[in-house]
């Protein structure tokens, strides 16, 4: 409800609320999230097919949050996976992170690596061992984008303008 104050100047409250509110791209990244339990890196792939300039911005700020909000939760699995060599790290980390997305087991070979002080070439290794799981997750998102006609139901929501053609 608008004050007195804000009517007299001609100020529309309801304007103002919806201009603060999440933009379209971070409202479909979170729908997408939350309702029909996409990972960030399925999100990424599918936000390709809707080309705007805001997607690298949300995509890069949600990813922050994300971290944010698994950090416990990576910590926890770092300190189980520490190993000397890191060919057992990697293993113990795919082992542990197997049921999880590619994010957080990203998080956590990254804080494994850091922490063990491994060289470059250890590192690029662990980074090479994940990457089918962050391909699989792509593919996926693709998949899950078609078979469930994710395009319309955006559509139906008002999150995507309807295709007149």
């Amino acid at each position: 409800m608008a004050t007195l104050y804000q009517r007299c100047r001609g100020i529309d409250y309801e304007r103002v609320v919806s201009m603060t509110s999440p933009c379209v791209e971070r409202r479909i990244y979170r729908l997408l999230r939350d309702e029909c339990d996409f990972t960030h890196e399925m999100i990424k792939t599918v936000a390709k097919k809707m080309p705007s300039p805001r997607w690298v911005d949300v995509l890069k700020n949600e990813k922050r949050l994300l971290k944010v909000a698994c950090l416990s939760t990576v910590e926890q699995l770092s300190l189980q996976c520490m190993r000397e060599d890191s060919t057992t790290a990697n293993r113990a980390i795919q082992n542990l992170c197997d049921d999880l997305s590619y994010t957080i087991t990203a998080m956590v070979a990254v804080r494994v690596a850091q922490v063990m002080n491994y060289s470059k070439s250890e590192r690029q290794a662990m980074w090479s061992a994940h990457r089918p799981k962050q391909r699989a997750e792509q593919v996926e998102g693709d998949k899950q984008w078609k078979k469930r006609t994710l395009r319309t139901y955006l559509i139906i929501k008002g999150l995507l303008p309807p295709d007149l053609i």
